[in-house]
C-alpha cells in the first residue's frame, strides 16, 4: 500500500491523539537536553518512526497503529532521557507526568467518550460503563487488545484484558518498565471515578505489566461511597 500520510523530514505526521502526547513528551526531554526543541522533537519523530516500523507486525489495525506509534514516541523519549537523567525511576516518573498531564486536563471529555458518562447524570456512570466498557474499549483500542467478559450482573461489571499492544510491545523491546507508564493512565480516569457523585467504585487488582495473567478492570456499583477508591496495580 502507498504511503499517504503527510510526513515532516522524512518521518511521518503523528495523528492528533498522538501529537498531543508526543508534545508533552517533547516538553519533558527538551528540559534535560542542551539541543533545541526542534531538533530533538525531529530526532525523536525519526527514531519513532523506525521503531513503529520495526515492530510494525504489532499493529493490525488502524487503532493498533495509532497505539503503537504513541509506544514507538514514548521509547524513542525514554532512550533520549535516560543517558541525561541517568536513572531510571527518574526517567520513567518524567514520562508519567508528561503523558498524564494532558490527559488529565480533558478527563471529563474522555469519560464522555470511553465510557458514555455524561456530567448531566453522572449517577448513572456504572450502567454506562457495564454498556460500554468492552464494547468502545475494542473500538478505541482494536485488535491488538483482547477484552474478555467476566461478570457484569447489574451490580458488579468486570472485564479482563488479557492482551495488551502495550504490554507486547515494551516486552520485545526490551523495556518492560515503560508499561506502566502507559498502564497510569488508568489512575487518571480511576480519580475522577472515585468521586461519589458517580456512584463507582474501581478496582484493577492484577495486570500484565505486573507480570499477572490478565489485567482485571472490576467496578461495582455503590451509590453510598465516600470518594475512597481501592489501588489499582501497576
Amino acid at each position: 500500500m502507498e504511503d499517504t500520510a503527510p510526513r515532516r523530514n522524512g518521518a511521518p505526521a503523528f495523528d492528533p491523539v498522538v501529537q498531543v502526547f508526543a508534545n508533552a513528551i517533547v516538553e519533558a526531554v527538551v528540559s534535560y537536553a542542551a539541543s533545541s526543541r526542534r531538533e530533538i522533537e525531529d530526532a525523536m519523530r525519526a527514531e519513532a518512526a523506525s521503531i513503529a516500523s520495526e515492530n510494525a507486525a504489532l499493529a493490525v489495525d488502524a487503532a493498533g497503529r495509532r497505539w503503537l506509534m504513541l509506544c514507538s514516541v514514548l521509547l524513542a523519549a525514554y532512550r533520549t532521557l535516560l543517558p541525561l537523567i541517568g536513572d531510571s525511576p527518574t526517567a520513567l516518573s518524567v514520562l508519567q507526568s508528561a503523558m498524564t498531564a494532558p490527559f488529565r486536563a480533558g478527563i471529563k471529555a474522555f469519560i464522555r467518550d470511553r465510557f458514555g458518562i455524561s456530567q448531566d447524570a453522572p449517577g448513572e456512570a456504572f450502567d454506562r460503563i457495564a454498556e460500554t466498557f468492552q464494547s468502545r474499549g475494542e473500538e478505541r483500542f482494536g485488535r491488538a487488545f483482547t477484552f474478555v467478559p467476566d461478570v457484569n450482573n447489574g451490580e458488579q461489571s468486570c472485564t479482563n484484558i488479557t492482551r495488551c499492544l502495550f504490554n507486547d510491545f515494551f516486552r520485545a523491546n526490551n523495556a518492560n518498565e515503560l508499561t506502566v507508564v502507559c498502564c497510569a493512565m488508568d489512575y487518571v480516569w480511576a480519580e475522577e471515578l472515585a468521586h461519589p457523585r458517580y456512584g463507582v467504585r474501581f478496582e484493577r487488582p492484577t495486570t500484565l505489566a505486573a507480570g499477572d495473567d490478565t489485567c482485571r478492570f472490576r467496578f461495582f456499583r455503590d451509590s453510598s461511597r465516600q470518594g475512597a477508591t481501592q489501588p489499582v496495580r501497576q
